[in-house]
């Protein structure tokens, strides 16, 4: 009995010590210390050779010029970074941590997240880069790691990393004798949260994120803007009135693009046919179409382009389209019919929308063709429509200098019946009767269109109709019957079954 006591004594002197002696702090070697100007980015890709790329693009190396600045003790402008889906926005925030390691320009970095979980895949992924770095870990007087687990990590020479969950507690948070310096936003936003969950997080950040912080503390936000109101929007335009004053960057994946559908032997899919890649090395073009071809493009406009959703216009998406949304039109089909917006002059875009009825009166959108281009290939892709969807007629407004139109088809093909439609009514007064039957769920989109459907549901009467929405109105109305309509050649063929080559 009496031994047993006396082990037990030394355990718990033991334990003890090994509690106070947690402080063994030791500098790095100098390979592991940036020389005097090196950049943060050549400084990281010489330390980390088996890391495939360090994002160097402009975006990028504003935030390593800025981490280059950091001072030990000296407030920093804080930044408010929105960048797209797939730009490397938690790559850069975790290599800063691995940054700041080695300058220890910042001790100790909060890094915050939408859910615990979040959190600690990113503090798991700054240990995996300290460690290929060689930052040895913090240890105690008896070479055991202390401070190093899925939520905290703390290496030999002090600088240390706890993540946090906006769904777990936050006030309070130190490591040691520390409180963080370095403020981290991360994955705050989901695409779902609700105005009263934002309002939540917006208000968890600054009650209980910032209040945790050192008087020197600053802070990076970094995250894509998924909508108008999230959290980094309304931080970014200064509705939240956090972080006033702070550098705000905001930019897409890919500046001025434009996208078009295309069929090819696989299906549909989309092509990139213009715009400017923001970060080529890591997303390139052929990246973001990809991209837009795997995640949807509806989903690269939020979420990589920082486009809202359209809303707002005598369409809603919610009310009048998504409900009555096919995957499929009807195997037969009794009128197939092509509207046709012409482009005003070379370069704008023309309207080409096809649409077809059943016996029932629904209306069902098959394609969306429209492009800018020259006379002649607007009309060779209406042409080659026709004759792949096995159309009825060429719904064409007669207003682009009278009989030209009917003219330009014929010219290129005798065999295509052209329909002209009179353009004399207003065009809200046009609109209304097709209007009128999407909210009746009269009318179904097959797949999406969402250059066609952004136009839709941003439209507003007063404002000049876009090619892809009058193209749509006027073949709609032919196929409901109300147009003024003038037959341009052949009789109309006889219902045929829908040829589903689109």
């Amino acid at each position: 009995m009496t031994y047993s006591l006396r082990l037990r004594a030394a355990a718990e002197l033991e334990r003890r010590r090994r509690q106070g002696n947690t402080d063994r702090s030791r500098p790095l070697p100098d390979c592991l210390t940036p020389e005097p100007g090196e950049h943060p980015a050549a400084f990281l890709a010489r330390s980390l050779p088996k890391s495939s790329l360090i994002p160097t693009g402009d975006r990028h190396n504003a935030v390593w010029e800025w981490l280059a600045s950091l001072q030990p003790g000296q407030p920093a402008k804080p930044r408010v970074e929105i960048w797209g889906r797939g730009g490397a926005k938690s790559t850069i925030a975790e290599m800063a941590c691995a940054y700041l390691a080695c300058t220890l320009t910042r001790r100790f970095a909060l890094y915050v997240c939408g859910t615990q979980d979040q959190a600690d895949l990113h503090v798991q992924a700054i240990a995996a880069l300290l460690e290929q770095m060689g930052i040895p870990r913090a240890v105690n007087a008896y070479s055991a790691s202390v401070n190093w687990t899925a939520q905290k990590l703390q290496t030999i020479n002090g600088f240390g990393v706890v993540g946090v969950g906006l769904n777990s507690r936050v006030r309070g948070a130190r490591l040691g004798e520390f409180r963080p310096d370095l403020i981290i936003l991360d994955d705050i936003d989901e695409t779902h949260d609700s105005p009263q969950a934002v309002t939540k997080k917006l208000k968890t950040v600054t009650s209980a994120v910032f209040a945790a912080g050192s008087a020197d503390a600053t802070v990076l936000f970094i995250q894509n803007r998924i909508h108008k109101d999230s959290a980094i929007a309304q931080v970014a335009d200064g509705r939240a009135e956090i972080l006033l004053g702070a550098t705000v960057t905001q930019e897409p994946a890919v500046r001025d693009l434009e996208v078009e559908r295309i069929t090819t032997g696989d299906g549909p899919r989309y092509r990139i046919i213009d715009g400017t890649a923001t970060w080529p090395q890591g997303q390139s073009l052929e990246v973001a179409e990809k991209q837009i071809n795997e995640w949807g493009l509806q989903v690269f406009l939020s979420e990589s382009q920082h486009e809202d959703a359209p809303d707002g216009g005598l369409w809603n998406r919610d009310r009048d389209i998504d409900p009555y949304r096919v995957e499929s039109a009807p195997p037969r089909l009794t009128l197939i019919a092509i509207g046709v917006d012409p482009s005003g002059s070379l370069g704008t875009e023309a309207g080409l929308v096809t649409a077809g009825r059943d016996d029932a009166g629904h209306i069902y959108i098959m394609s969306d063709d429209s492009m800018a281009g020259t006379t002649n290939q607007w009309v060779q892709q209406g042409i080659s429509r026709y004759h792949r969807m096995q159309a009825n007629a060429i719904v064409a407004e007669r207003n682009y200098g009278g009989d030209m139109v009917k003219t330009l088809f014929h010219n290129a093909d005798q065999r295509v019946a052209v329909v002209e439609v009179s353009a004399s009514r207003g065009k809200l007064v046009r609109a209304e009767p097709v209007h009128q039957a999407y909210e009746e769920g009269r009318v179904h989109h097959v797949g999406h269109f969402p250059e066609l459907e952004r136009e839709m549901c941003t439209w507003q009467p007063g404002m000049p109709s876009p090619n892809r929405l009058d193209a749509l109105v006027w073949v709609c109305i032919y196929l409901m019957g109300n147009a003024p309509q003038q037959i341009a050649t052949a009789p109309i063929a006889t219902p045929h079954p829908y040829a589903s080559t689109f």
